[in-house]
């Protein structure tokens, strides 16, 4: 397994990665209006041109080929440095790994994550941890802090719009 900073070239993978994802986590994806399945996917283009020059997005590729053209992609990490007005974070907004991907793509993901915050002298690290992901966090150090997201949504997107 090799892991590094997302290129151009791994774009069209990471997409796929994500879609189909999406659609294993809900059934009724492909049923949805097209602006709730594109709000589900962490992966258009502007995303993925904006995450990989953040220093802490990561993709996790076969080791058998460093030729980004011919990789394939087992899963991606997409975060970057917050910062908070007194201190700085890396905020982990997304991780999606493919399930018949090698077991340690997962933690691989979160060591990579890890170090670049820490390379940057970024000592706080966040994520939203789901129950496939927080086992493997929990070992990699990371620790439950009983916080819970709450979201909003405005526009054509939200259930009064």
């Amino acid at each position: 397994m090799i892991y590094r900073a997302p290129q151009e070239a791994d774009y069209p993978g990471i997409q796929a990665l994500d879609l189909e994802l999406a659609r294993l986590d809900d059934k009724n994806y492909d049923s949805q209006p097209e602006k709730e399945r594109q709000a589900r996917l962490r992966s258009s283009l502007p995303s993925l041109r904006f995450y990989s020059r953040s220093e802490h997005s990561f993709v996790a590729v076969e080791a058998s080929s460093v030729d980004a053209e011919t990789s394939t992609v087992y899963g991606f990490i997409l975060a970057q440095s917050i910062w908070m007005g007194d201190k700085a974070l890396v905020y982990i907004s997304s991780i999606r790994v493919h399930p018949d991907a090698p077991s340690g793509c997962l933690p691989g993901l979160l060591h990579c994550v890890t170090k670049s915050a820490y390379d940057g002298a970024v000592y706080e690290l966040q994520l939203l941890a789901d129950s496939h992901l927080e086992a493997i966090a929990i070992r990699e150090g990371y620790k439950d802090s009983k916080n819970k997201l709450l979201q909003r949504i405005l526009g054509s997107r939200s259930d009064a719009g």
